[in-house]
């Protein structure tokens, strides 16, 4: 139910943003519709947009296709350490 009201948030009317300030701020705006009532432990607070996936030969997924966090955390210190910044990540508005 949570990604439908994501996916509702973000798919407006209005025509799809053509630069990155737009994107982010129809992201966060999407975040703060999507938050509106959820409790702490479900809220999304700091999304970060990846410009590469999960590599399986990398170890970050298994051979059953599930995620390895341990490896995925290990791969991505650089984005893990920018979630933890002030700057360059999306915040609900």
């Amino acid at each position: 139910m949570r990604f439908q009201t994501l996916i509702a948030a973000i798919a407006t009317t209005s025509p799809a943003p053509r630069d990155e300030s737009a994107l982010w701020a129809r992201l966060a705006s999407a975040l703060s519709i999507l938050n509106a009532d959820a409790g702490s432990a479900s809220r999304i607070e700091r999304p970060l947009l990846l410009e590469t996936h999960r590599r399986l030969d990398a170890g970050a997924i298994t051979e059953k296709g599930y995620r390895n966090q341990r490896r995925c955390l290990e791969s991505r210190v650089a984005e893990v350490a920018r979630l933890y910044g002030d700057h360059d990540v999306i915040r609900p508005a």
